[in-house]
Order: structure tokens, then C-alpha cells, then sequence
């Protein structure tokens, strides 16, 4: 019985196979019984990147069947299920965090506008931790014994106004206190006064200028720089 090479595909995606047999027909001599998804068809030569499909004649449907793909909206991954080219919505390009897509470049470029607002989350918690700081207390010593004084803004405001009123007279009341942490009184001078504040204001230089140098830091990184670190 006389037999061909007959060339299959899958019914469902019509993707090649591989070849099989087709026999003569026993009615009809010169007919090939083909299978119902084989094609007398020779199929064309592989190529790659590309899958063999067959609708009516062979023909080549890119395929990137298992490749990641990114959405060009946000950015998330998945995986590329379908043959043919990747959906104009998608691309094969990895997605870069704190970027966006461009149609433009074709690429994913640095999404400024999501970087300053990371930019303004760091600054805030920058201020947060030096006022924190700012919140300790601090220690001064009267008469060859440390004590420990608030520092915290209200203090350090009451401390300012109560320098500021007695400056005008000169001096504090004979009879003048100032509490410790512990509230404790002891009395004060004016002098004493300015020490405190002095101690206060010691403690917070630095530590003012480090927000300052963490935000001139900030401010002075590259946008890719930026995005490394992030």
C-alpha cells in the first residue's frame, strides 16, 4: 500500500507537530487519507524565535511562549502564555523599580514624580528622628551635682521666655526655682538660666545640622544613584 509523509499539527493551536504516515485511498488510487489535523503540505524549514502554524498553508507566528513580560502601566510581571508578538501593553523589557514606561523611548525611564515623593517620605522621617532627638533630656551640674532638666520643645520655649523676661530685670528672683526631670526644684540664677539653655542649645547643633547634611544628601543624589540605594 502506498504511503506519504504527512505533516501534523495540533487541532488546538494548529502548531506543528511532527510528520506522520498518510496510506492510499482503497477507493480512490492517488488519494492520501491525511489525518484529521496532518496536511500533505510540506512543512516549512524551523526558524528561530518562531513556531510553525498551520491555517490552510504553513506560516510563521513569533513566539515568546514562557518569556517574562511586563505591563507597561505598572510594571508587574508574568508570564507570556499566547503566540504572537508580545501585546502592545506589555513589553520584554525588565521592569526597573521607581521607573515608568515610555513609548517614547521604548524603555523604562526614572519616574520622577514617584522618586520625590519617596524623596519627601525620607525627609519626613529625617525631621522626625531629629526631633525625637531634640525631645532628650540633658544634664547640667549644680554645685558639683549633675541633674537632669527637660529639653523637649515646651520646655525649651518656657526656658527662652523665662530668659527673655529676666534679662529685662537683670536677675532672677531671690526665690526662683526650675524643676528637673524628676520635678525636683532648685533654685535658679539667670546665669544658671543661660547655662541650661546653653547645655540645650550644645546638644541641639549638631544634631540640627545632621538633618540638614541627611537632606542636602538627598538632594544632591542622582536620580539613578537615588533609585540604587532605594
Amino acid at each position: 500500500m502506498k504511503k506519504i509523509t504527512e505533516y501534523l499539527f495540533s487541532l488546538e493551536t494548529r502548531i506543528y507537530m511532527g510528520p506522520g504516515e498518510a496510506y492510499e485511498s482503497p477507493l480512490e488510487a492517488g488519494k492520501f487519507l491525511t489525518s484529521g489535523n496532518g496536511t500533505e503540505k510540506p512543512v516549512i524549514p524551523p526558524k528561530a524565535g518562531y513556531e510553525r502554524v498551520f491555517n490552510d498553508d504553513w506560516e510563521y507566528i513569533e513566539d515568546n511562549t514562557g518569556k517574562k513580560q511586563y505591563a507597561k502601566e505598572d510594571g508587574i510581571e508574568s508570564t507570556i502564555e499566547y503566540l504572537g508578538p508580545v501585546k502592545d501593553t506589555y513589553s520584554l523589557i525588565e521592569y526597573k523599580a521607581y521607573h515608568k514606561w515610555s513609548d517614547t523611548e521604548q524603555s523604562w525611564i526614572p519616574n520622577e514624580e514617584k522618586i520625590n515623593d519617596v524623596i519627601t517620605v525620607l525627609k519626613s522621617h529625617i525631621e522626625a528622628d531629629r526631633d525625637t532627638a531634640l525631645q532628650q533630656s540633658v544634664e547640667l551640674k549644680i554645685d558639683g551635682s549633675s541633674f537632669i532638666f527637660q529639653a523637649d520643645e515646651y520646655s525649651q520655649n518656657l526656658l527662652l521666655k523665662t530668659i527673655s523676661i529676666y534679662n529685662i530685670t537683670g536677675a532672677a528672683p531671690d526665690d526662683f526655682t526650675w524643676w528637673d526631670i524628676n520635678n525636683i526644684k532648685h533654685p535658679f540664677t539667670l546665669n544658671m538660666l543661660k547655662q541650661l539653655a546653653l547645655t540645650i542649645g550644645v546638644r541641639n547643633k549638631p544634631l540640627y545640622q545632621k538633618g540638614r547634611d541627611d537632606k542636602d544628601n538627598l538632594n544632591n543624589l542622582t536620580i539613578n544613584k537615588l533609585i540604587e540605594l532605594l
